[in-house]
C-alpha cells in the first residue's frame, strides 16, 4: 500500500509540474485577451536581464499608452501548445544564457489565434506561433522569453 501511495504522489507531482507551465501560458494569453496589464505583468519576472521582464513591459505600457500590445488586440485565444526539447530550443534561441542562472526551464511551441485592429511585424490576424521559454524561480513559474515567428506560405517538405 505504501508503494501505491508513493506512485500516486509522483503522478500528482508530475501533473502539477506539467500544468504549471501550461497554466502560465494560458494565463498570459488570457491577460492579452482581457487587456489585463496587471495580470500580464505578474507573469513576468522582476529580473531585468530577461526580455520579458516586468520592467521592460511597464516602460512600454507607460511610453506608448496608445500603441502597445493591448491596444491592438481585439481577441487572443490559445489554440494549442507542444513542449519541445531543450536541445531544439538551444538551436533556435539564445537559450544557453539561461542555463547557469535558471535550473528549471521548460519550452513550448504555442499557437495563438489573434484578431487584431492592425497587423504589424510581431502580430498578424490568424494563428501566430510563439516559442515560450518558462523558468521556475522562487517556487513560481514566469515567462522569460517569447520568440516570434512569422507565418510562411511556403510548403514545408
Amino acid at each position: 500500500m505504501k508503494t501505491f501511495f508513493s506512485i500516486v504522489i509522483l503522478v500528482f507531482q508530475f501533473l502539477e509540474f506539467s500544468f504549471a507551465q501550461v497554466n502560465i501560458i494560458y494565463n498570459d494569453i488570457t491577460a492579452q485577451n482581457n487587456k489585463n496589464k496587471h495580470a500580464f505583468l505578474l507573469l513576468r519576472s522582476t529580473d531585468d536581464i530577461f526580455p520579458e521582464s516586468r520592467t521592460i513591459f511597464s516602460k512600454i505600457f507607460k511610453e506608448y499608452p496608445n500603441n502597445n500590445l493591448f491596444t491592438n488586440i481585439n481577441k487572443a485565444k490559445l489554440m494549442g501548445l507542444k513542449e519541445i526539447p531543450l536541445n531544439v530550443t538551444a538551436k533556435l534561441t539564445n537559450f544557453n544564457k539561461y542555463i547557469g542562472s535558471c535550473p528549471t526551464i521548460k519550452c513550448f511551441y504555442v499557437a495563438i489565434e489573434y484578431e487584431l485592429k492592425k497587423e504589424n511585424k510581431f502580430y498578424f490576424n490568424g494563428t501566430n506561433f510563439r516559442l515560450y521559454i518558462c523558468i521556475k524561480s522562487s517556487g513560481r513559474w514566469f515567462v522569460r522569453e517569447k520568440d516570434y515567428y512569422r507565418r510562411t506560405t511556403q510548403k514545408v517538405l
